[in-house]
């Protein structure tokens, strides 16, 4: 995974880089938001120019538009669906099954999209 700061294409590229030519056979990159997400676009197309084919993944946690940008963009898509849809706040929660049942159902509506067009674009997905 690399430790450069998404935004910072230039650096992301070269770290990439030095993690493939050290043997990496995927890269895994964060997208915490929507503009890192978009920025994983001009961060393939560059490594595509310097010659490297090499698998990334798009990091992604609490933000299903991020997600779907980035599907575009990446070979793979990692989600954890339980924080998917969550905004950053850690509760402990009683649920009782309608409760329950009524989470799962909000989480399926905002999963739903992303798998959809995971499927659509041929993207990995690592759930």
């Amino acid at each position: 995974m690399t430790t450069t700061d998404t935004l910072d294409v230039h650096g992301t590229v070269a770290q990439s880089i030095r993690m493939i030519e050290a043997g990496c056979e995927l890269v895994r990159i964060t997208a915490p938001s929507k503009r890192e997400a978009e920025q994983l676009g001009e961060i393939t197309r560059e490594l595509r120019q310097a010659g490297h084919d090499t698998p990334l993944v798009a990091d992604i946690h609490f933000t299903p538009n991020a997600a779907e940008i980035a599907a575009e963009h990446v070979e793979k898509v990692r989600v954890n669906p339980g924080n998917y849809a969550d905004k950053k706040r850690f509760e402990h929660v009683e649920y009782t099954d309608e409760s329950y049942a009524e989470e799962l159902a909000r989480i399926r509506e905002k999963f739903t999209p992303l798998v959809q067009k995971c499927k659509r674009l041929g993207r990995a997905m690592r759930i």
